[in-house]
């Protein structure tokens, strides 16, 4: 079989690593599972610091609340700091490493203040979770619609989040002696516990560390 990525991302999220990928031989096969629409944002208590676990957080928030400037912005990793500092925002916290990590980190950078954590229907609130109710606030900004899909078989699977994941084992199974990689940690707990190995796990998550581990082999 010619060798064939599938990454459960839309096309034009990965056009231009697509573009490496070809010049190497190699095709992609890009189809994102998800699609996602506003949810209308009420937010009734004040709060110091507000956590984005997402870019896509980051839009539906800012797209309806705008991120006051009395408060505190903290991130899950560098993506989406890059992100709010596109908008014109100031970065306090940007975790880095495992999502395990970077919620033990957070929670101590944060000590006593209150927290906001903007996330969608189906978030599966890992940094949140470690947090008492008293210390945050929990608000859905957007909602998050799986769609199944036939795919066609690859070489390479690459799940870059546990609603992708879901949404592929609705309509798909994983051929025999292909490689799996997970984007974070979250991705690679969903996999394990539906008894897939995960070859490759990027606690880094990005185009360009992908596009370095898909070369190195």
């Amino acid at each position: 079989m010619t060798e064939r990525i599938f990454i459960s991302k839309s096309a034009s999220e990965v056009s231009a690593l697509k573009n490496v990928l070809h010049s190497k031989g190699i095709e992609i096969l890009p189809h994102s599972f998800l699609t996602f629409s506003s949810s209308k944002i009420s937010i009734n208590d004040s709060f110091e610091v507000v956590f984005f676990g997402s870019p896509r957080a980051v839009h539906y928030f800012d797209d309806q609340k705008k991120i006051p400037t009395s408060v505190k912005i903290a991130c899950i990793g560098p993506a989406t700091g890059d992100f709010i500092r596109k908008l014109g925002y100031n970065v306090d916290f940007e975790g880095a490493g495992p999502i395990d990590l970077v919620g033990k980190e957070f929670k101590a950078w944060c000590g006593k203040q209150k927290v906001l954590f903007p996330h969608s229907n189906i978030s599966i609130k890992t940094i949140s979770s470690l947090f008492e109710p008293a210390q945050k606030l929990e608000i859905e900004t957007y909602k998050t619609t799986i769609n199944a899909c036939g795919i066609e078989p690859c070489t390479t699977y690459v799940f870059t989040s546990p609603s992708n994941v879901t949404g592929f084992f609705m309509r798909n199974k994983l051929p025999k002696n292909i490689r799996t990689i997970a984007w974070g940690s979250s991705t690679e707990k969903e996999l394990l516990n539906r008894g897939i190995h995960v070859d490759k796990t990027l606690h880094q998550p990005s185009l360009d560390n992908l596009k370095a581990c898909l070369l190195s082999k």
